[in-house]
């Protein structure tokens, strides 16, 4: 591990490394109360200050070019650094391998074995590289095929850290994991079990209603996961992957317009209904409203929109409502024809009318704890 071409090995580069050591070790002390109680964050900050204080060459190996004659082992990447095809990283105690294929797929073996893929096959010398912003990059000639999420509150140095449980974690000069594979596995419609009830537990506590958890993926986690996706600004497919998953460990919320006392909130942008409590928020809505196209009704033409302003409820209905455009379940008209129902289709688009969808569960809801009485104000922009 000495050979040059190797390792940088340099007098700037070590007092560089006992500069990082140093700083290492008064971080610790802060970050003591915080690491007793992440255990997992612990082990990583461990594993770390190991690296730097007893192996330090070996912490700030920089990866050879492609071509050279012998890859050096390590088992972290730096920010700027590149993994090219033929090289590998190589946990300490050497059971794990994360390589990065010829073929454009990086895969981790524990020994032989591949316990994980990037699912990049079929591109031909690919490089994987961990950018200077945190995000690891599989490209090929320029184009992404694969990326990790990007967190723009992590301005630190950042590297890439095989573990020796084989866990691939991105992390800042803080030991805050940015990324990892050892994250909860996607979840979605249909779903039951354990991670679907921390997904239901870490949106109630958001306060996205998703009624009463039960490990059930059903369509009022799916109402409350697009919700959170909207807040997020994410891609609204309901699907809860590692980006979903991330931006629910940072406590993504909406942005209600500030207000006092009890009221309804719909934001139009985003296409959230927000109950307001005193004047903070506490409950948070997927709805569907008009979707801005023409239509046609007993002869008049006209769009589907929803009107803006401030409204208040000033009828009910506890049934259904038939009328030319639809059946409206348990509606609570706040201006004209326009009201907040429940509908058995309410995508995360709009789509209405100009009425404010929400799911048949979500109305019963409102209707059993007198959430939106008549009088009730309603803000609509």
């Amino acid at each position: 591990m000495t050979t040059a071409g190797r390792l940088t090995n340099s007098n700037e580069e070590r007092r560089a490394g006992a500069q990082v050591r140093r700083s290492i070790v008064k971080r610790d002390r802060r970050a003591c109360e915080d690491t007793a109680r992440h255990p997992w964050r612990r082990r990583l900050a461990a594993s770390v200050v190991a690296c730097l204080v007893m192996a330090p060459m070996t912490a700030l190996a920089v990866l050879t070019p492609a071509g050279a004659a012998s890859p050096p082992v390590t088992n972290e990447l730096h920010a700027g650094s590149a993994l090219q095809p033929g090289q590998s990283l190589v946990s300490r105690g050497s059971l794990y391998r994360l390589s990065m294929l010829r073929d454009g797929n990086l895969v981790l073996y524990k020994q032989n074995r591949v316990t994980w893929v990037s699912g990049t096959a079929g591109h031909t010398d690919a490089v994987s590289e961990l950018e200077r912003d945190g995000v690891f990059t599989i490209t090929q000639d320029g184009r992404s095929l694969f990326a990790t999420p990007a967190y723009a509150n992590h301005a630190s140095a950042r590297y890439l850290f095989l573990e020796s449980n084989g866990n691939i974690v991105i992390c800042d000069d803080h030991a805050n994991v940015l990324w990892s594979i050892d994250r909860p596995p996607t979840v979605q419609v249909g779903d039951t079990g354990a991670n679907v009830l921390a997904l239901q537990r870490r949106l109630t506590t958001l306060g996205y209603w998703l009624g009463s958890p039960d490990g059930q993926f059903g369509d009022s986690t799916q109402q409350a996961v697009w919700a959170f996706q909207k807040a997020a600004g994410q891609s609204r497919d309901g699907v809860v992957g590692p980006v979903t998953w991330r931006a629910l460990d940072l406590g993504v919320e909406p942005k209600p317009r500030p207000a006092s006392g009890n009221l309804i909130e719909v934001n139009l942008n985003s296409d959230l209904l927000m109950i307001m409590r005193n004047g903070k928020l506490w409950e948070t809505l997927n709805t569907s409203t008009g979707g801005g196209y023409t239509y046609t009704s007993d002869g008049v033409t006209s769009v589907a929109i929803t009107p803006q302003g401030v409204f208040h409820i000033y009828a009910e209905i506890n049934g259904i409502d038939v009328d030319s455009l639809g059946t409206l379940w348990r509606p609570k008209f706040f201006v004209g024809g326009y009201a907040i129902h429940g509908d058995s289709s309410v995508p995360p688009v709009p789509v209405s009318h100009g009425c404010v969808r929400v799911s048949n569960e979500a109305i019963d809801w409102i209707w059993a704890n007198n959430v939106a009485p008549i009088g009730t104000e309603v803000w609509v922009f």
